[in-house]
């Protein structure tokens, strides 16, 4: 079954168990919305768990899921844009969406089928050029999750609440765009 979405990242080691654990606790926030979503019979997200490495080739099951996924979210770290693969992987996405609105003679706006969730706040860490045209401030997910990013929600206690509520925005923004998605 197709993932619902894909999640993006720059590999890191130092961080891989943070990514980890947002992919986890971003899957069971999407089954919190939406009960018909089932961990045992639907595929919700794709996460590659052992990451690229130079000198490998994509493998089958992440290549299928970027070609096959409803919404794409990307890590926005301050490395994101400067790794080849995440690099690929977004555009890879990305053109996928232009092909769509070319056969499809739909409105000149995107769909918004990508979502940068900010590892840093904005202010340390800017989109890349090539993804300036997609909206990164999201203040509907949360004040503390704007001025701090999705790292401190995750590493400090007091912003415990805070990072449930991101996740919980954060997932019904994604089936709002996954049940439009025309891609």
């Amino acid at each position: 079954m197709d993932p619902l979405f894909f999640l993006s990242y720059a590999s890191n080691p130092a961080l891989k168990r943070f990514q980890e654990r947002f992919f986890d606790d971003l899957v069971e926030a999407l089954i919190a919305e939406r009960d018909s979503l089932d961990a045992q019979k639907v595929r919700i997200g794709f996460y590659d768990r052992d990451g690229i490495q130079l000198g490998d080739s994509w493998t089958h099951e992440l290549a299928e899921a970027l070609q096959t996924c409803r919404v794409f979210i990307y890590i926005q770290s301050p490395a994101y844009f400067s790794k080849l693969w995440c690099g690929r992987e977004w555009a890879v996405f990305r053109n996928r969406i232009e092909r769509w609105m070319q056969g499809s003679g739909a409105p000149e706006s995107r769909p918004p089928l990508m979502l940068p969730v900010l590892w840093k706040p904005a202010t340390r860490n800017p989109p890349a050029t090539v993804a300036v045209d997609i909206q990164y401030g999201h203040r509907e997910f949360g004040e503390a999750y704007a001025q701090n990013g999705l790292y401190t929600l995750m590493n400090i206690a007091r912003f415990r609440d805070d990072y449930n509520e991101f996740l919980s925005r954060l997932a019904q923004r994604i089936l709002q765009v996954a049940d439009t998605s025309p891609v």
